[in-house]
């Protein structure tokens, strides 16, 4: 992980290919420390925008994560996150969606509707409905998020003023794509 905070990406996912190896050999790929290092291989991928290699890794570690430990498992919730974001990058967004709105659904029952996790997991589906067009779906959600962050983190807090300047865009966006007359 060290190379990857140096911004080493390239060899870190060398290390890790290798790495990955001997625990697949030894233990097999569902053992805990074989999913970990294919999730670390995964998101150094991603960290490199290497999605189209990113992503069938971060499937893999999901799946894999999801029989041993649960969709609540804190490995196993952002391998979803990553998982979506591939997606949309990789221009699969009903895939995208899907993926975001299962983790939203999991990061409220285990965190709970208001938690930062669960907020920040709503604003990344806001950006999926955009990227889709459905802007009236992300302004009802971008408002939802805004609300639960001005109850949770305050109303200065920069991830509650980022939630309003994003709501307003949206607004203003719905304001410009009505025709003349409507009201």
């Amino acid at each position: 992980m060290l190379y990857g905070w140096q911004c080493k990406f390239e060899d870190a996912g060398k290390l890790y290919m290798q790495a990955l190896e001997a625990p697949k050999k030894m233990f097999g790929g569902a053992h805990t420390s074989t999913v970990c290092l294919m999730h670390f291989l995964a998101v150094t991928y991603y960290d490199l925008g290497r999605y189209a290699h990113a992503r069938p890794l971060h499937a893999e570690a999901l799946g894999r994560l999801r029989i041993t430990y649960g969709d609540d498992h804190p490995i196993a919730m952002e391998n979803m996150d990553y998982l979506s974001t591939c997606h949309m990058y990789l221009e699969d967004f009903e895939a995208a969606e899907l993926l975001q709105k299962q983790a939203v659904e999991i990061k409220a029952r285990v965190h709970g509707d208001e938690h930062p996790i669960t907020l920040l997991g709503m604003e990344k589906l806001v950006s999926i409905y955009l990227v889709r067009d459905r802007v009236q779906d992300a302004a009802s959600l971008e408002l939802l998020t805004l609300e639960g962050r001005r109850r949770t983190l305050g109303p200065d807090h920069p991830e509650t003023l980022t939630s309003m300047r994003e709501l307003a865009a949206l607004y203003l966006h719905q304001d410009r794509m009505k025709a003349p007359g409507d009201s």
